[in-house]
């Protein structure tokens, strides 16, 4: 009991130190809790994504040039095969509000055992498909057709089929992925696309865990005309790997922010408790019992910060996907953010374990310290920068700078970033003193003893050189945060689209958008916009190579709506291609450069183009993963037809309203969206604000800590000195000297130490962005020194602050009371 009540002592008799220590251990529990729901949510919501088209199975095998025919035994024991029938027919209904169009829907028909399917949980439950055919919920209300009516659909040849509706099926799993379809045998859909009655369009198989690379693998050689994929591969695939690392780069950031403020605090915690240490060893406590007693108290922080770092993630919690994948997981599902009572037991048990740590090293030295020196020593003892730590510093700095050059491996840029901070913070003494001993030598000559005893101060007070550690380290790390999330905020908000209305993904072919849009009145024009993203499954070849790319169709009449690529060419002829200039840095190409570029490899018509590099072009406001390309126009169609991606609308400003309920009306397909472009743009902005937000958060407590905890060592470091200036002021120098030299020390730690924040800050940007851009996340750096300098120079006023209490303290402090003290 006595222990507990001397570690509450120790945590209550120093606040600010307190709040500190136990923010800045919430900030690590806030960060490594937002990096476990993100992961989870980036990796559960693709699984389910892919869960939602093929339940359980772990395969999934088809092709595009005829149906698939693999015999049972290709199999492993204990297989389960779900086969598939898929066709698509095109119905049409007329439209009263637009009598010059009618509305074409194009409905899935599969058929399939959906026992099976429900078994293997592609299904929420068997739909009736005997003597009939079960319908979504889509097809139901498109056609206004209800359980027991007949619906009437043409198949392959013309031949019609009058098919009676047993259900009418709400979305959930396959059909929600699937909305507008039809459940049938396998027999009916067959008769539907004019195939034999056996033909299987695709199999699903459900194969032993430990079987199933060897069966792809297997299959694929014995069947190379058919494609034969695992579905549950996806972490192995880049595009989630990438965006997992995004995760971990921000948790590496605020880690090491966090390391080296607590690592400082928990220093100067231990030099408080020296006179405690020497107290009890004295009365006869062991090394051992006041080793724990001052872990305990770290403990006590690390269970406090780990408990508030958790509960404030909460209200956050559902901001912390990046949305990388939103355009593959736009269907609502229960998504697994991996927060559970015992993930967040073990961050708060992390937390702990994490003080202690950082404790311990300090707890250990303490300790071991002779009694007698720990009693009769003095608290603020003169500070020489150790040869070895210098040494070690610059090692790691040249480390960190050339590893940063010369590697384009995500891990070892990392590595750089992380050997870059702690080479600054090891060699920043050495500097402070080079500095130090220059100034003084200026200060000198001027005449200005003052000044020249300040500088001297700074360069041999513990508790400055820890707060100059302590801001070149947080700081920087914090301006290079700053400057970054600026850069987001001005590519992301920045407007791409010049138009009113815009339809996304467009289903309609590009000649059928000039019929149907530029007849409605009110509009002035529209623009079809060409281009597919290779990902995932489906990628193209460049140079052999398997790559997430996405192509764009380009003509000499350029965009004139759309302008998410700059600096683009005049024209791109049918064997050129323009590439970003991000892929371009990555893959070393120049102009010139030829390259071959394979699409559709998949597919029965692939295509390999043998192309030569024209030009580069910016497409980072577009796609931030800096994977755009090019190709001619007539080339782009050739392979995907007159198939466009999104297609911009411009209207008379008083008739957009109706031209937007025009189409919504004419164009019923459900896989197209058709909205306005400002409520795109507000969707946009509402994504990247729940991101920045959290980013806002952990770069407002690093900012905070970091000028707190500086704050509270230069307090500490005035503490510790009274003695020393009580002499200076019986001595010579007068209460306004002594004022103006407190002063004088705090603007030389604050000034030089923010300079040298701005100077590794700008430095530790382009770590951070050559990261970004390695997990093809371009992010282009906007105005870097401006708002590194302004952040410098807040952080300058703020710390300029630290002297009012000192100087408050100074004049009432008793002068004779402080030198007897000295001489006792």
């Amino acid at each position: 009991m006595i222990r507990l009540k001397i570690v509450l002592r120790n945590v209550i008799g120093k606040p600010l130190r307190t709040a500190i220590i136990i923010l800045s251990l919430a900030a690590a529990a806030f960060t490594a809790l937002f990096c476990i729901s993100g992961i989870n949510t980036a990796q559960n919501g693709l699984r389910d994504y892919f869960r939602a088209n093929f339940g359980e199975a772990d395969i999934m095998i088809y092709s595009y040039s005829s149906t698939v025919k693999v015999e049972p035994s290709a199999f492993p024991q204990n297989t389960r095969i779900l086969e598939q029938t898929i066709a698509g027919i095109t119905m049409t209904t007329p439209n009263p509000d637009y009598l010059n169009y009618v509305k074409k829907v194009n409905i899935g028909i599969v058929g399939m055992d959906t026992q099976s399917a429900y078994e293997m949980k592609l299904l929420e439950r068997p739909f009736s498909t005997d003597g009939g055919v079960t319908v979504t919920e889509a097809v139901a209300k498109q056609f206004d057709k209800k359980v027991g009516d007949e619906l009437s659909i043409k198949g392959q040849g013309g031949r019609e089929f009058k098919l009676k509706i047993l259900e009418i099926a709400s979305p959930a799993k396959f059909l929600q992925t699937h909305p507008v379809c039809i459940l049938t045998t396998r027999e009916m859909a067959n008769a539907i696309a004019g195939n034999d009655k056996d033909s299987v369009s695709t199999y699903l198989a459900d194969v032993p865990d430990n079987q199933i690379s060897d069966t792809i693998a297997s299959m694929s050689a014995q069947n190379p005309d058919l494609l034969i994929f695992g579905t549950t591969s996806t972490d192995s695939d880049d595009s989630l790997n990438s965006a997992l690392s995004v995760y971990y780069l921000i948790f590496a950031v605020v880690f090491l922010m966090v390391c080296f403020i607590v690592v400082s605090m928990s220093k100067h915690i231990v030099n408080e408790r020296m006179s405690l240490i020497g107290t009890l060893r004295s009365i006869g406590g062991s090394i051992q019992s006041t080793g724990f007693l001052l872990l305990a108290e770290s403990a006590f922080y690390g269970l406090c910060g780990g408990i508030l770092g958790t509960t404030a993630f909460m209200p956050f919690r559902s901001n912390t996907d990046l949305g990388y994948f939103s355009a593959a997981v736009d269907i609502e599902m229960e998504i697994s953010d991996g927060i559970t009572p015992l993930s967040v037991c073990l961050v708060i048990l992390s937390v702990i374990l994490l003080q202690c740590i950082f404790s311990a090293a300090a707890i250990f030295r303490a300790s071991q310290k002779p009694v007698r020196d720990i009693i009769f020593g003095t608290k603020e003892t003169a500070y020489l920068p150790s040869k070895l730590f210098t040494t070690v510093g610059i090692i790691l700095l040249i480390l960190g700078a050339v590893s940063y050059m010369t590697s384009e491996d995500f891990t070892m840029i990392v590595l750089a970033a992380l050997c870059s901070a702690i080479g600054a913070v090891m060699l920043f003494p050495m500097i402070v003193k080079i500095v130090s001993n220059v100034l003084a030598d200026v200060f000198h000559k001027s005449n200005m003893p003052v000044a020249k005893l300040a500088v001297k101060e700074i360069a041999s007070k513990k508790s400055s050189i820890s707060s100059f550690q302590l801001i070149l380290s947080a700081m920087s790390l914090t301006i290079a945060m700053v400057v970054l999330s600026n850069s987001m905020i001005k590519l992301f908000s920045t407007p791409i689209y010049d138009c009113n209305i815009m339809v996304t993904p467009a289903s309609q072919e590009g000649e059928r958008y000039d019929f149907i849009i530029k007849n409605i009145d009110g509009v002035k024009d529209i623009e079809k916009l060409y281009y597919t993203n290779l990902s995932y499954e489906t990628k193209a070849e460049w140079n052999g190579e398997k790559r997430d790319l996405t192509v764009f169709g380009y003509d000499s009449s350029g965009f004139r709506y759309f302008s998410g690529i700059s600096e683009l060419p005049n024209k791109v002829a049918e064997n050129e291609i323009c590439v970003d200039k991000t892929l371009a840095s990555k893959l070393s190409l120049t102009i010139g450069d030829e390259v071959t570029l394979g699409l559709n490899t998949e597919k029965y018509h692939p295509r390999e183009l043998k192309l030569k590099i024209s030009s580069l072009c910016d497409a980072s406001v577009f796609n931030s993963r800096g994977n755009t390309v090019l190709l001619n126009m007539d080339t782009y169609k050739a392979i995907y037809f007159d198939q466009p991606q999104t297609v911009l609308i411009v209207t008379e400003p008083a008739k957009m309203g109706n031209v937007l309920k025009t189409m919504r009306s004419t164009m019923a397909d459900d896989d197209s969206s058709i909205i306005l472009t400002e409520e795109y743009t507000a969707t946009l902005n509402e994504n990247l604000n729940s991101v920045l937000s959290v980013l806002y958060a952990i770069i407002t407590l690093g900012f905070a800590l970091s000028l707190l905890g500086t704050f509270s060592n230069m307090l500490m470091g005035f503490e510790q000195s009274r003695r020393k200036y009580a002499v200076y002021y019986s001595s010579a120098m007068s209460r306004e000297q002594l004022r103006k030299l407190i002063t004088l020390e705090t603007a030389f730690t604050a000034g030089l130490s923010s300079i040298a924040s701005v100077i590794f800050g700008l430095y530790f940007l382009h770590i951070i962005s050559k990261a970004l851009t390695l997990l093809d996340m371009s992010v282009p750096v906007k105005d870097p020194v401006l708002f590194a300098v302004i952040t410098g120079v807040v952080s300058f006023i703020i710390l300029m602050a630290t002297i009012l209490k000192p100087v408050r303290l100074l004049s009432k402090m008793n002068i004779a009371e402080e030198i007897k003290m000295s001489a006792d």
